[in-house]
């Protein structure tokens, strides 16, 4: 069966409706609802790449083989979602966790290499350091290259680590080893983020191909890197980096002691109570329809963060274009 899912403006809960309160720390909270919970599987997998449909008894072929990330866009939601909930759970005392990022000197496209030199590294790393928990999130750059960031995550406060000691464990590029800031309202976002996005002076486009392709440009005022303010904005293209990424490539590792969120079923009234916050940060309000238009379902996300901070104006899109413009035709 054909489903639809249309973005509505709003849509109200009552205050007896039970919801899912979603914990990820003291300072991030998600209110979840789902009008109609389905437990039943949907469908059946066949051998030769077949599946049926047990809603109508049809039997379909499979969907064929992605040739990069970014065409399976339901799975890298839920990647992402899963690494900006590892990190908001996990590092909420900053002061436990250091990142290291591991690059190569030469370009590096095989991604078995690239999975055992990762595992060997932090073999070596817990046997140096101490035993401690870890977030490896792999990027790929414009190039194709891969690199790995790791957030180690320890029980008290993290250890000097000493950088030159890092190149010698990891012996085959570039090491960098910096330490997570708390004055990002949502590091988990923030880390994602970078992982999608692409900075507009790596896309070699000219204000036309933009338009035609209709990319979406962000700006960004807070350096993940180092958690400051940002001067001047630095603009992004949203999602321009998935198509760097190997189809079938693990981006998320995590390792297997990480902390879950903690998820409460209650009605509304008792979550609005619990929430540390007026307003929420973010809305999502989704309707799913049949194909013949009839609702199935409504889900609704309303998220709250008691540390954003107000931040200033959007600027007028066409500014971030003539920027772009700048930067292809340098």
């Amino acid at each position: 069966m054909k489903t639809e899912v249309k973005k509505l403006r709003d849509y109200d809960i009552d205050l007896e409706d039970e919801v899912t309160l979603i914990t990820y720390n003291c300072h991030h909270h998600e209110i979840l609802y789902v009008k109609n919970k389905n437990s039943k599987p949907r469908i059946k997998l066949l051998p030769n790449h077949m599946y049926q449909d047990l809603t109508t008894g049809e039997i379909k072929p499979c969907k064929k083989q992605i040739s990069n990330r970014s065409e399976g866009k339901i799975s890298l939601r839920k990647t992402f979602k899963s690494i900006r909930e590892a990190i908001n759970v996990n590092c909420e005392d900053v002061r436990k966790c250091k990142m290291v990022t591991l690059t190569y000197d030469e370009v590096m496209r095989d991604t078995k290499k690239f999975d055992s030199d990762i595992n060997k590294f932090v073999k070596k790393f817990n046997y140096r350091y101490g035993k401690s928990e870890n977030i490896k999130v792999c990027e790929a750059q414009s190039s194709g290259s891969l690199h790995a960031h790791i957030i180690f995550i320890w029980e008290d406060i993290a250890p000097y680590i000493d950088y030159k000691d890092l190149i010698k464990v990891w012996g085959k590029g570039y090491v960098k080893v910096t330490p997570l800031y708390g004055n990002v309202d949502d590091l988990g976002a923030y880390f994602t983020a970078c992982l999608s996005d692409l900075p507009i002076e790596e896309c070699n486009m000219t204000y036309e191909e933009v338009r035609e392709k209709n990319l979406l440009i962000k700006e960004v005022y807070v350096d993940v890197k180092t958690g400051e303010q940002l001067k001047c904005p630095k603009y992004f293209i949203k999602g321009g980096r998935l198509q760097f990424y190997p189809p079938n490539f693990r981006i998320f590792r995590p390792s297997r002691g990480l902390k879950k969120p903690l998820k409460e079923k209650m009605e509304n009234k008792e979550a609005l109570e619990k929430v540390d916050s007026n307003e929420p940060t973010y809305e999502s309000y989704l309707q799913v329809l049949d194909e013949n238009g009839n609702e199935l379902n409504v889900i609704v996300r309303k998220c709250y963060n008691s540390m954003r901070f107000p931040r200033e104006d959007d600027k007028e899109p066409e500014l971030v274009f003539n920027i772009l413009d700048d930067l292809s035709s340098s």
